[in-house]
């Protein structure tokens, strides 16, 4: 497993009176992806490596696993579908870990709403052995930043991190439709 670095930065969301009601960090991992060559499988079981998949500069990854609390993967799956309404060109990744038959039909249904849906058993991010889902942006370099673990108790917490993503994301110069492999 890769080595990272972890560095944060804090957001809050303030509650009457300017309390400071919750408070979360953005993890920067400082860990790259670099086994371009890891088999991913796409929703019709076809075989692709990592470096094939067609995405821009900077790409938003939900990442989670049918062991995940599935009232939390459900939430987020919500939030992230609104969000790519509110901002379709803005790339998304949805990067699963499905291992039985039944497990699969939730796959495909995920699928019919979000194009870019990979079944892979891991990406060695240690975040992996948390199982709980998590957010990152993924650079053109393949490296992993801005990660966060939404809770479905703190909402607000989750469309700030979304907010905050939103000028990275925006930077890309993808917004020419540019691709990167």
């Amino acid at each position: 497993m890769p080595s990272c670095t972890v560095t944060c930065v804090l957001l809050s969301v303030s509650g009457p009176e300017g309390e400071n009601q919750n408070t979360f960090c953005i993890i920067n991992l400082q860990i790259f992806l670099a086994n371009s060559t890891q088999i991913l499988y796409t929703k019709d079981r076809d075989s692709i490596h990592l470096s094939e998949i067609k995405r821009k500069e900077y790409t938003l990854v939900l990442r989670y696993s049918t062991q995940c609390c599935s009232t939390c993967v459900e939430d987020i799956l919500r939030k992230m579908r609104k969000f790519e309404e509110q901002y379709p060109d803005i790339d998304i990744l949805l990067f699963t870990t499905y291992r039985v038959q039944i497990e699969k039909k939730d796959f495909q249904r995920i699928c019919r709403f979000f194009p870019k849906v990979y079944n892979v058993f891991s990406l060695g991010i240690p975040l992996d052995e948390e199982v709980v889902p998590y957010l990152f942006v993924l650079d053109r370099g393949m490296r992993v930043i801005d990660t966060f673990i939404p809770d479905k108790d703190l909402p607000k917490l989750t469309n700030r991190y979304f907010e905050r993503i939103t000028t990275t994301l925006s930077r890309n110069k993808a917004y020419n439709y540019k691709y990167y492999k």
